[in-house]
């Protein structure tokens, strides 16, 4: 039976994220999202809740959400504490529903996933090769209105980097990913010349957003993918291992290109800062280090000098900032998901964590709700299905929210 409620409740969700950040929408459109797309996947799924499972490995991403929200309540923020019960929900209906949905509804959410990476390349081609200034205007500028021309790093000053509706180039750089890994190891029903031809445009997007951490991504995933035949002879941490300095080692062939060009690099020599500043932050007090201190407590890090800055409180590394928010155990438990997810993935999935690791050196994902949403959702149904991409049979390590009878 189609469960049309879910797909249209993700689908929803998925919009409000894309477009949470640009002017399309009012200013306080970025604050309400993450509540809104979560209360919208959980309306969805309330009509077939009793149709859904609870495997063990849910609880590591509930305690990741409980560390984070209680780290955010300990630190006396009001607001703080009420945006991370938001941002958390999200990340838990998220990775709910990736871990109960079918083949079939996978497919859709794919197929939602390239048509709106369709529009955003379009898109990034008339902010960048046109220079159209109602698109920019009207659509790629951010909620205050402003829209702003950065050259880009890649193909060169004279054209700027497209940041789409997503409000930045980087968080496109990623989105555009996770569609090239769909469109290249998906399921999905694509002739080999549409994946290639798919695949060019997707990866001609990035280029266009200038992102050079996009291009290790693209190959971290490629090279993820084509691997994932071979990860029957690694255990999950090992895998998990693998990849990640795979991808440190394809950020250093990308960014170290130029070492003269880099030393005066301030976006590079700021995301140096901050990994050498990690010594630091151990030196919290014992509980912050254990369980983190909550949501947007960096900006108090970097004003204490515990992080090294070149004038920007942007931590620009997904792992440090979850270091910082929740802490060791917080950390420890998403490394632990994303092992088991990596394990356990079909090709495609196994991509786009890939994928997602390594942005996650070069920018905090974990803020931008639709990278972070898209990121749990795959983990989910990664971990709803067994390495040969069958769904998984009920069994002891379950529990069903559907009563027997």
């Amino acid at each position: 039976m189609r469960r049309r409620s879910i797909e249209l409740s993700v689908v929803a969700a998925f919009v409000v994220l894309l477009i949470s950040r640009s002017v399309i929408l009012p200013p306080w459109a970025s604050q309400v999202a993450p509540l809104l797309a979560g209360v919208l996947i959980f309306a969805g799924t309330v009509p077939h809740i009793r149709q859904f499972r609870i495997p063990q490995a849910t609880l590591w991403v509930f305690a990741l959400v409980a560390t984070y929200v209680a780290a955010s309540a300990a630190s006396g923020i009001t607001d703080n504490f009420i945006k991370s019960l938001s941002i958390g929900f999200l990340w838990f209906m998220a990775f709910f529903v990736g871990i109960n949905v079918d083949d079939r509804e996978k497919s859709r959410f794919y197929k939602s996933i390239l048509i709106f990476a369709a529009l955003e390349t379009g898109l990034a081609v008339c902010e960048t090769l046109i220079g159209s200034a109602d698109i920019r205007t009207l659509l790629a500028a951010t909620q205050d209105g402003t829209y702003t021309v950065r050259p880009n790093t890649i193909l060169g000053p004279w054209t700027n980097r497209a940041q789409g509706t997503i409000g930045y180039p980087i968080p496109l750089g990623h989105f555009l990913a996770i569609a090239l890994a769909v469109v290249i190891f998906s399921a999905l029903r694509l002739s080999t010349l549409q994946r290639v031809l798919g695949g060019l445009v997707l990866f001609g997007g990035i280029l266009l957003t200038g992102t050079r951490s996009g291009i290790a991504a693209a190959v971290a995933l490629i090279a993820a993918g084509v691997l994932f035949t071979q990860r029957g002879k690694y255990s999950g941490l090992r895998f998990l291992v693998i990849v990640v300095l795979g991808a440190f080692a394809l950020i250093a062939a990308v960014t170290l290109l130029d070492e003269d060009q880099l030393a005066s690099d301030g976006s590079f020599t700021h995301r140096v800062g901050v990994l050498t500043s990690i010594g630091e932050i151990l030196r919290l007090p014992a509980e912050r280090v254990l369980f983190g201190s909550g949501l947007n407590s960096h900006e108090g890090l970097f004003e204490l000098g515990y992080l090294g800055t070149n004038g920007t409180f942007a931590v620009d590394n997904g792992f440090v900032t979850l270091l910082i928010y929740a802490g060791i155990f917080g950390l420890g438990s998403f490394f632990i998901i994303t092992g088991l997810a990596l394990r356990r993935g079909t090709p495609d999935e196994v991509a786009i964590i890939a994928g997602s690791l390594t942005f996650s050196m070069t920018y905090d994902f974990v803020n931008w709700h639709l990278l972070a949403t898209l990121f749990f959702g795959v983990v989910g149904l990664a971990l709803s299905r067994e390495p040969n991409g069958s769904l998984k049979e009920h069994s002891k390590n379950q529990y069903s929210m559907k009563r027997e009878t």
